[in-house]
């Protein structure tokens, strides 16, 4: 499997859910850039190439990163959820606040991070430079007329030469050519919220991985970290358990299909591990059906993305 790297530069802001209209986060999970792929591959070639796409996921010929922060040439992964002894001082009160508000660290350094040699206080302060939070006022138009009241919605702009990158995995060159078209029509359109108010524009910038990113997905390791939200099948998920290290997201939200029902209907919520979670094994997941009894399925992407790390 060939494993490239595509940056995404925002032309305009962005608003990711975090649960409230007001609000934002800065970025988004593999399952809804797999919703965004899979509404483009609707819309260019019906219902047989969605299809292709959809069994090239369930058989492990395509695999999708969350998009994941990059300043620079300095590209961040999720903390990982591992247990690890500071070299510092534990019982600086300082020091336990700042690597608790740590969320990302860069690629570069997650031996340093597994070692406990990485400053957070350090790491906190150049990752405070990614962009900024924002609020916007909006107003819904329905028939032609104003709604009387405005609503705020939450959104962040990235700061120059900083945004999110993503990561595909792909069988061979054909399917890498389909997805980064598929991917390029998404920046078009935008990806995320509130994109009918012009949010979530980008274009799509390839990279060469840095090689020592690259052999992280080749061979055998101690531990795998997952860099997308995940599941595991049935069969899979009490070996995996063992010794694995992460946090639980619930996935929600309305199914974006006219085809499904008369009305909008709210997609069956769904439990998984968030991006950073840790195993000793290996393991498929799956692509899950969340729809409610409409016309159609309605698949929750959770296939891992594993990064292998040594802690020896």
């Amino acid at each position: 499997m060939r494993y490239d790297l595509l940056r995404l530069e925002f032309s305009t802001p962005v608003h990711f859910g975090s649960g409230r209209l007001d609000t934002a986060e800065i970025t988004f999970c593999a399952d809804r850039l797999f919703s965004a792929i899979c509404i483009e591959a609707l819309k260019k070639g019906g219902e047989e190439y969605l299809m292709k796409i959809y069994e090239c996921v369930r058989n492990g010929k395509l695999l999708l990163s969350d998009g994941l922060p990059y300043i620079g040439d300095t590209y961040y992964i999720p903390k990982p959820v591992i247990h690890i002894e500071h070299s510092r001082d534990d019982s600086s009160s300082v020091l336990k606040k700042a690597f608790k508000k740590l969320s990302y660290i860069p690629v570069d350094k997650t031996g340093d991070f597994i070692k406990g040699d990485i400053d957070p206080e350090s790491e906190n302060g150049k990752f405070s430079n990614i962009g900024r939070f924002g609020k916007r006022y909006l107003v819904a138009v329905r028939n032609g007329k104003e709604d009387s009241l405005p609503y705020r919605v939450g959104d962040f702009t990235f700061a120059e030469n900083s945004g999110l990158y993503i990561i595909l995995g792909c069988e061979d060159d054909d399917l890498y050519y389909d997805m980064s078209k598929l991917i390029e029509a998404i920046g078009y359109s935008g990806i995320g919220g509130k994109i009918s108010s012009g949010m979530g524009k980008f274009s799509v910038k390839p990279k060469k991985m840095p090689e020592g990113f690259l052999r992280a997905f080749e061979g055998e390791h101690d531990r795998y970290i997952s860099l997308s939200v995940c599941m595991a099948k049935n069969d899979e998920l009490e070996a995996i358990l063992e010794n694995a290290g992460y946090v639980m997201l619930k996935r929600s939200g309305f199914i974006n299909s006219y085809t499904y029902a008369d009305n909008f209907q709210k997609k069956s919520d769904f439990y998984c591990f968030a991006a950073g979670a840790c195993f000793e094994k290996k393991f498929e997941g799956d692509v899950f059906d969340v729809s409610q009894g409409g016309a159609h399925p309605v698949w929750r992407y959770a296939k891992p993305m594993l990064m292998g790390v040594d802690i020896r």
